[in-house]
């Protein structure tokens, strides 16, 4: 199993915190946002590769973070950094673009886990694991709120069934039909990995996001489980890092 970790973004809306350091390395309760999303893959026996992938910008910013990383890491993972090669907001090559990246660079052909590099949430990924064993189907992270108005026009909401098997994604509805928001965690099974893949390469004027894979898969009747997390912070803008550094200091 192999692990991607989305961190080419560009961050404009925290600038100028953003304008010369990424977002994933930015110190939430004094600890870097990509080190508290690395933790989430320790105990996961199949893990053995978490790609990094950035852009040409930060590039070296995230080698010189694993240098010093790898002095103090616990485990055995063995992290690539990867350059998606772009330089700008303007010619990103999108979630999906920089997942297509990996996947065909370093032919993958093992169940995947994507994980943005810049939520921090609390579920344990064995469950998702568990869960794709048991359903025979690809996984993602839901969080649920506590109204339709939290996830009106804001988030990728997701309908289930009494199994968690996803019925309906729909991408920041006015109308939502649940309060189900999916977030950006996933475990993609190694069969429909080519459908990821076909999605990118297929003719588009926009950047794609990791989202969109969800309906594709329904549309290409592939099923898809979701598992839910207790607690969720989508690090987005200044007041979001500073609920996130006030939740971790406790």
């Amino acid at each position: 199993m192999k692990g991607i970790i989305l961190a080419a973004g560009y961050a404009t809306r925290l600038y100028p915190l953003t304008k010369n350091m990424p977002k994933p390395l930015i110190r939430i309760a004094k600890v870097p946002i990509i080190e508290r999303i690395l933790l989430k893959f320790s105990g996961l026996d199949k893990m053995d590769q978490i790609f990094i992938v950035t852009n040409k910008k930060f590039y070296p910013h995230f080698e010189k973070w694993l240098k010093d990383y790898r002095d103090k890491q616990k485990d055995n993972l063995e992290i690539t950094i990867v350059d998606d090669g772009t330089e700008t907001n303007r010619d990103r090559l999108g979630p999906v673009g920089d997942i297509t990246l990996v996947l065909e660079k370093f032919n993958i052909q093992e169940d995947v886990i994507v994980l943005a590099g810049d939520n921090l949430f609390e579920l344990d990924l064995k469950k998702m694991c568990e869960a794709s064993e048991k359903n025979k189907a690809s996984v993602l992270g839901a969080y649920k709120f506590k109204s339709l108005d939290n996830v009106r026009n804001k988030f990728g909401v997701i309908l289930v069934d009494e199994n968690k098997k996803v019925l309906d994604f729909e991408e920041k509805p006015r109308a939502p039909k649940s309060t189900s928001a999916a977030t950006a965690i996933y475990l993609f099974r190694k069969e429909v990995l080519e459908h990821i893949t076909a999605l990118y390469n297929n003719p588009h004027d926009k950047e794609i996001n990791v989202g969109e894979i969800i309906p594709w898969l329904l549309k290409n009747k592939i099923p898809v489980y979701c598992e839910y997390l207790s607690f969720w912070f989508d690090i987005g803008s200044h007041e979001d890092l500073e609920k996130a550094n006030a939740f971790f200091k406790g």
